[in-house]
C-alpha cells in the first residue's frame, strides 16, 4: 500500500513517540517488543540458513500460514489527490536517501520526546522532517541489510524475492526485476535513474542495463576517489578530475555526497544549451556508514569517524540500555546468541559502550551533513518543490540492548527505522507533523510506483 501524504490526521509532535514500548515492567515490555517485532519480521516466512557438512548452505523454510496484514490492521496510509488535475504537471523527481544499520531513535527529535534522552546531533533531518512529515512507528520486514535492500526495490516480502544469500542476488534476474520500481519509472515513465553507494551484491554486470548511472562503494568508512564499478563514462570523467587526489581517502558518506552531487549537476540529462531539462530523475544514495566495519575489540574500533564529526560527542556520555544481563539470560538458548560475539567486541565494558555509541553517533552527523548538502544542490538547481525526498533504512542496531549485537534479530530495536518523507503536494498546514501509525518498507516502492501517474 502505498504511503500517501495529503490527507492525513498526524499526531501532536509533543508526545513521547517511545510510548507504544514503555519500560515498565522488564517481562512485560520484553514480551510486547518480542511480540511486535515477531510479527513484522516473520510476516510471511522464516528461513534457516545452515552450513552442511560440506560448507555448502541450506535453506530450509517453514511458512507460518500468515501474512502479517491479517494480524494487524494497517490503517489507511496518507492519501495523494486522487485526480490528475491535482498532480504535478511534470512527474515528480525522487532521491532517496539510505544509510545502514540506522535505527528508529538514532534521530535527535526523536530523543528529544525521551525523558533524559541521549545527545545526537541531526539538524539537517530535523528540518526535513519540518517541511515533510516523519513517520514514528516504521518498520523493515527483515533485519538484514541485503534482503532489506531487495525489499526496497521491489516492494516485496523476502518470501518472495528470495534473495536469502549474501552476493546473490536472485531478485535482479529480469522476471523479477522487470517489476521493480527502477524499471517501471524507466520504461513506463522516462525516468533518468542513478545508485550511488552501496548495494551488497556481486551484480556489476547487471549495473550496465539495470540504472542508467551508479557508482558504488561499500565496505569501509575511508574510501580512494578512484573508480568504483561505475557503469558509464561520466563518472570516469569525474574520477579524472579528482586525479590528484587519488592518493588520499575520504569519509564513505562525502564520497557518496560527491558522487550523488556530480549526478545532479553533470550527468542528469540536459537539453541543446547544456541546461537540464524536464526529463524525471530518481536517485538512491546509499550510504555506507553508520554500519559497523571489521573486528576490532578496541573500544569504539569499528566505526571510523572524520575528527570534527567524533569532536561533537567527546563530552557526551550515553545512557547504557537498562538490564541488559537479565534480558539476554531470558533469551532462548543459541536461537539468540549467534550475536554474542558483536556484543563482547562493542558493547560490554563501560568503555566499549561509550566509545563505540560516539563513533556510531559521529558517523551519523556525518550522514545527516552529507544529505543537507545534497538537498541544498536540490534547492540551488530550483527543483527541491518538484522531488520527493525518501529518507530511511535498511534496519536498525541492537546497540548491546538485550545483552545482544548486530541487528538481525526481531527486536524493536533492529526492525524499526527512521522514516521521514518531504513531498511537495503536502499543504503546508500538514507540514511538520508526526504520524505515528505502522508503516513498512514494503510501502515504499508502491509510493514511488505511483509517481507514474
Amino acid at each position: 500500500m502505498p504511503i500517501r501524504l495529503t490527507d492525513t490526521t498526524p499526531t501532536s509532535s509533543s508526545r513521547n513517540e517511545n510510548a507504544l514500548f514503555k519500560r515498565g515492567n522488564p517481562s512485560t515490555s520484553t514480551c510486547v517488543r518480542i511480540a511486535f517485532a515477531l510479527m513484522v519480521a516473520c510476516s510471511a516466512t522464516f528461513s534457516v540458513i545452515s552450513m552442511g557438512s560440506d560448507n555448502s548452505r541450506r535453506t530450509t523454510n517453514y511458512s507460518l500460514g500468515w501474512d502479517i496484514k491479517t494480524v494487524i490492521r494497517r490503517e489507511p496510509k496518507i492519501r495523494s489527490p486522487s485526480t490528475s488535475s491535482s498532480l504535478p504537471k511534470t512527474p515528480l523527481n525522487i532521491l532517496i536517501l539510505y544509510p545502514d544499520d540506522w535505527r528508529h531513535d538514532s534521530l535527535q527529535d526523536a530523543q528529544q520526546t525521551i525523558p533524559n534522552g541521549n545527545t545526537i546531533f541531526t539538524p539537517f533531518l530535523s528540518e526535513l522532517a519540518k517541511d515533510g512529515i516523519r513517520f514514528t512507528h516504521n518498520a523493515v520486514t527483515t533485519s538484514i541489510c541485503w534482503i532489506s535492500r531487495a525489499t526496497l526495490f521491489t516492494g516485496q516480502y523476502f518470501s518472495r524475492h528470495r534473495a536469502e544469500r549474501l552476493f546473490c542476488p536472485t531478485f535482479t534476474l529480469p522476471e523479477y526485476w522487470k517489476d521493480s520500481w527502477v524499471t517501471r519509472l524507466q520504461k513506463d515513465a522516462g525516468y533518468f535513474v542513478g545508485h550511488v553507494g552501496k548495494w551488497h551484491y556481486n551484480s556489476h554486470r547487471f549495473f550496465q542495463s539495470a540504472f542508467n548511472w551508479t557508482s558504488l562503494q561499500e565496505g569501509y568508512h575511508w574510501q580512494p576517489p578512484g573508480p568504483h564499478f561505475a557503469n558509464q563514462q561520466h563518472l570516469f570523467t569525474n574520477y579524472t578530475e579528482r586525479r590528484g587526489r587519488w592518493n588520499e581517502k575520504l569519509p564513505a558518506a562525502d564520497l557518496s555526497k560527491e558522487d550523488a552531487l556530480y549526478f545532479l549537476r553533470h550527468v542528469r540529462p540536459k537539453d541543446g544549451n547544456g541546461n537540464q531539462n524536464t526529463t524525471p530523475f530518481a536517485l538512491t544514495v546509499a550510504f555506507y556508514p553508520p554500519k559497523p566495519v571489521g573486528e576490532s575489540r578496541e573500544p569504539g574500533g569499528q566505526w571510523e569517524p572524520p575528527q570534527h564529526y567524533k569532536k561533537l560527542y567527546e563530552n557526551v556520555t550515553f545512557h547504557r540500555p537498562y538490564n541488559v544481563t537479565q534480558a539476554y539470560e531470558a533469551l532462548p538458548p543459541n536461537l539468540f546468541r549467534v550475536s554474542e560475539n558483536r556484543f563482547y567486541q562493542r558493547w560490554r565494558t563501560d568503555e566499549q559502550f561509550q566509545e563505540s555509541m560516539r563513533n556510531y553517533n559521529a558517523l551519523i552527523t556525518n550522514v545527516d551533513n552529507a544529505s543537507r548538502e545534497i538537498v541544498q544542490e536540490l534547492k540551488r538547481q530550483g527543483i527541491y518543490e518538484n522531488t520527493m525526498i525518501i529518507f530511511t533504512c535498511d534496519n536498525g542496531m541492537m546497540l548491546g540492548h538485550h545483552g545482544l549485537g548486530g541487528k538481525w534479530h526481531p527486536f524493536e530495536e533492529s526492525i524499526r527505522v527512521p522514516l521521514i518523507i518531504h513531498d511537495p503536494r503536502m499543504p503546508a498546514e500538514k507540514r511538520g507533523k508526526l504520524d505515528d501509525r505502522f508503516t513498512l518498507n514494503i510501502d515504499l516502492a508502491e509510493t514511488i510506483w505511483e509517481q507514474l501517474g
